[in-house]
Order: C-alpha cells, then sequence, then structure tokens
C-alpha cells in the first residue's frame, strides 16, 4: 500500500516540505524541509498529471495504470491501446482516448508532442475556455486547488530557446491543434455522434471553431511542448529479460507537478522509483530543516565529468549549475582520481600533476613495462592468468589505488581464478574491485549492487567449496 502525503501546499509531498521563492530568476520556486529529514523518508507519493505509455510496450501494459498485462482488454474501436481491465478502458475514454482513438500513429510521430496534447485532454475543453481570460491577463496563478494550474505554471524557457526550436515547437502545436479541431470531437463537442465513435457530423455554416480558440489552444499546447522538455519524468520499470538479466527500461513518460518543484543538484538528496505511474520520491541523504531538496535532472557527479554535466544541462534545462559538485574545486575534478596516477610520498591520487592528499608534485617516469600492461587492459586484449597477475602487480605499483583500470584488471582477474575454480583467490581481487566501485558510485548505487552479486555467487561457490563457513561479510562503504 502506498502512503496517502498530505502537504496542503504541495499536493502528494511530504507535511516536512515546503515550496520557497527564489529572488534568483535561475533558481525560481524550490523545495526546502521544514523539519529535519531522515534518509529513507518518503518525501513525495504523487500521481502524474497527465501520463503517456511508450509505444513499444502497448502490447505488454495497461495502457491506462501501466501495470503489465496478463488478458488485455482492447479498446472497441481501434486495435492500438490494451488494457488490464474494462474499468481502466473505460477510463482512458472518458478521459483522452475518445479523442486519440485513430489519431495514435500521428501522435507517436511527435515524441513529446503526444504528452503535451494529452496534457490539454486531461484539462478538458470547458475548463480551458474558462480560464482563457486569466489565462489572456496573465493572472492565472498556480493554486493547489487547481491541478491543471500548477503544470500551467511550471517553467518553460520559451523566452530563451533558439529561434530555429521555437519555430520546430510551433509547427508541432499548429499540427496538434489541426488535428483536434479537424478530426475530434474536442473543440466542437456538437459533432460527435452518440454511439458511433470517430464519426463526426459535418461542421455546419458559421459553427466553425473561432480560430483565436484555436490559437489559445494551440498556444497552450506549445507551452507543454516546451515545458515538459525540461520538466517531464521518465517513468521506469524493472523489466527481466528472457536471459535472466534484469534492467531499468523507460516504459512512460509522465508530468508530476510537485516534484517538479524540486531543483537540480549533481549530489541529490533524493531517489526516485515507481509504482505504475506513482512517483515516490525517498531521502538518500539526511536533510537538515531549512535545506533545500534536490533532485538529480541526470547529470550525477559519480557518473559524469564536471564539462559533461554543464554542458548537458545548459543544452536542455538552460541553466549552470553552482552545486557543491560544481563549485568545489576538488570535487569538480572528482572523476579525475578514478584515472589517476599514485603518488610516491603518500600513495594519495596524483590529479593534474599534483598529490591532492599531500600536495606533492609529479611528474610520470617512462615506463615501457607499464605502459604495455596498461594497453593491454584497456584495450581489453585477451591474456593468461598469469600475465594479468604481473600487469596487477606492476599497475598497482604506479597507478592510485581505486583507478578504474586497476579495477578492471582485478576483475578480470577475479573472473579468470573463479573459472578454474580457485574461489578464495577470486574473492581478493573481487573485494579489491569492490572497494573502487563503493568509492566511485557509493555503496548504495546500482553499480555497487552489481559488485554484490558477484561476490554472493563466488562465495556460495566457495561455501559449497568446503572453503569457509560463510557467516558474516564486511562491505566496504563509499
Amino acid at each position: 500500500t502506498l502512503l496517502e502525503l498530505n502537504n496542503p501546499e504541495l499536493p502528494g509531498a511530504s507535511p516536512k516540505l515546503a515550496v520557497e521563492v527564489s529572488n534568483d530568476k535561475v533558481k525560481g520556486r524550490f523545495v526546502t524541509a521544514k523539519e529535519d529529514i531522515e534518509v529513507g523518508e518518503v518525501l513525495f507519493c504523487e500521481s502524474p498529471y497527465s501520463c503517456v505509455l511508450l509505444p513499444p510496450y502497448y502490447s505488454s501494459h495497461c495502457c491506462s495504470c501501466l501495470v503489465q498485462l496478463v488478458a488485455p482488454v482492447p479498446c472497441r474501436f481501434c486495435t492500438q491501446t490494451r488494457y488490464c481491465s474494462g474499468s481502466c478502458r473505460d477510463t482512458a475514454w472518458s478521459g483522452h482516448h475518445q479523442y486519440e482513438c485513430g489519431q495514435l500513429d500521428l501522435l507517436h510521430s511527435v515524441g513529446i508532442g503526444h504528452l503535451a496534447t494529452r496534457t490539454v485532454l486531461a484539462a478538458g475543453r470547458d475548463s480551458l475556455l474558462s480560464i482563457k481570460g486569466a489565462v489572456k491577463a496573465g493572472t492565472y496563478h498556480s493554486m493547489a486547488s487547481d491541478p491543471y494550474s500548477r503544470v500551467f505554471n511550471l517553467q518553460h524557457h520559451l523566452d530563451r530557446l533558439p529561434v530555429e526550436e521555437v519555430f520546430q515547437y510551433t509547427l508541432t502545436a499548429a499540427l496538434l491543434v489541426t488535428m483536434l479541431n479537424k478530426n475530434t470531437a474536442f473543440l466542437s463537442p456538437e459533432r460527435a455522434v452518440a454511439g458511433l465513435p470517430g464519426k463526426l457530423r459535418p461542421v455546419k455554416p458559421g459553427m466553425e471553431v473561432e480560430d483565436k480558440v484555436l490559437h489559445y489552444i494551440g498556444g497552450l499546447i506549445l507551452r507543454h511542448l516546451a515545458q515538459l522538455v525540461g520538466n517531464a519524468h521518465a517513468v521506469t520499470e524493472l523489466l527481466e529479460g528472457e536471459d535472466g538479466d534484469v534492467q531499468q527500461v523507460r516504459l512512460a513518460t509522465g508530468i508530476y507537478p510537485s516534484a517538479s518543484m524540486m531543483n537540480h543538484s549533481c549530489i541529490p538528496t533524493i531517489i526516485n522509483s515507481f509504482t505504475g505511474p506513482k512517483l515516490v520520491v525517498r531521502a538518500v541523504s539526511t536533510v537538515k530543516a531549512g535545506m533545500e531538496v534536490t533532485n538529480c535532472y541526470g547529470p550525477h557527479y559519480r557518473r559524469h565529468t564536471y564539462v559533461e554535466r554543464q554542458e548537458m544541462l545548459s543544452n536542455q534545462y538552460m541553466f549552470r549549475c553552482l552545486c557543491k559538485a560544481c563549485t568545489d574545486q576538488k570535487e569538480r575534478t572528482y572523476l579525475e582520481r578514478f584515472k589517476a596516477y599514485q603518488c610516491k610520498k603518500c600513495k594519495g591520487a596524483v590529479v593534474n600533476n599534483k598529490c591532492e592528499e599531500c600536495g606533492e608534485a609529479w611528474e610520470k617516469v617512462s615506463d615501457d613495462q607499464f605502459d604495455s600492461f596498461y594497453a593491454m587492459i584497456e584495450s581489453d586484449q585477451d591474456a593468461d592468468i598469469e600475465t594479468l597477475k604481473k600487469a596487477e602487480k606492476i599497475l598497482s605499483t604506479m597507478l592510485f589505488c581505486h583507478n578504474q583500470t586497476l579495477a578492471r584488471v582485478r576483475d578480470r582477474l577475479a573472473r579468470a581464478e573463479a573459472d578454474r575454480g580457485e574461489y578464495g583467490a577470486a574473492l581478493v581481487y573481487l573485494r579489491q574491485a569492490m572497494e573502487t566501485t563503493a568509492a566511485r558510485f557509493g555503496s548504495d548505487s546500482i553499480e555497487f549492487g552489481h559488485e554484490l552479486l558477484k561476490l554472493t555467487d563466488v562465495l556460495v561457490a566457495l561455501h559449497g567449496d568446503g572453503g569457509v563457513d560463510v557467516k558474516t561479510v564486511n562491505i566496504v562503504d563509499g
């Protein structure tokens, strides 16, 4: 069962959270903690305002609630959408599918445009026309009691997008509003024929939808297109392949107005997960009262360099990140230590020809044997176990203990030792490689989880081999 979080200011959020507004235009609205938050606490449990299943999953998942299908229930009128029950089918029909039925090929061809259209359909024609005056006057502000207002007021950056992109989005919006006008009864309910979905009465002279209404609805779709580039969430699920390999796949795209209030940090304080379309956000670090609660929009300090992160954020989200990982000089070079040489004085990481720990200057000394082994491991050349052992010995005298090339040779050695039944030797190398994984990605990361699976396999084999009686294994912490 999922929590029902009650926050009058931020629907679907923990009462421990508040939204604040910064005078800084880049920062805008952001989420802070009103009380101390502990690791593991649920901060958001939010259903999407609108959500679309991606086309590859139409045959395997319900188009309404996203559950995996057992006995699919089709749409009564088209062959594309499938549902888990008649209830889901009827809910989808009354909400949006009565207008999308027969138009899905077009909607699938415009990518995020499908979700922009779905957002307008979810709001409904009458509701959109009732707020037209406030929208035009610029007085349609975000209110917790009006879900659409919270979507409408999300950041869009239309004023800062390149002209070519705005032109492309505008063409897409024009196409979509034309589709709604010509091929559906969304803007002209009187054209619908009772009992004959998809059949429309011809437009009577003088009954055409006014241009100003088309421009208004088209403008809303354009706004949502621009918003969704930076505010849409990928709805994910863990799916097991035929070979038993488990992968996280992007199942759908949704818009979550409350969770979208969180700003980015390359060192996030939360992690996202999904139960169907419902977004569940948990804290991964303690947050003191008054501190900001941040999300990671993709560029993560343990997985991307400073330059890569700034480029990704600037291109998609139009801002320059000023989090600790991007402003602290040592944090900026965080990933460099995993390519670093070893300081001869203190064995610390040498970054930019200087030891991070003791400050000792360092110069690379040419060593043909080292260079040969380094190139062999970097290029994944085949090598026998004795050559790999020699490579590990030479590389470990020159490279920082958490260098990724050193971890790679140790991982290969662990595999080779396990393949020949030397599980005790494999365990030694695997533990060393795991220490590097924990140092780089953290001991709560998916990467470290994969290493734990390897460790488990080796320990089970070792126990079955009569090598050890495994009771407790100390796990390294990153």
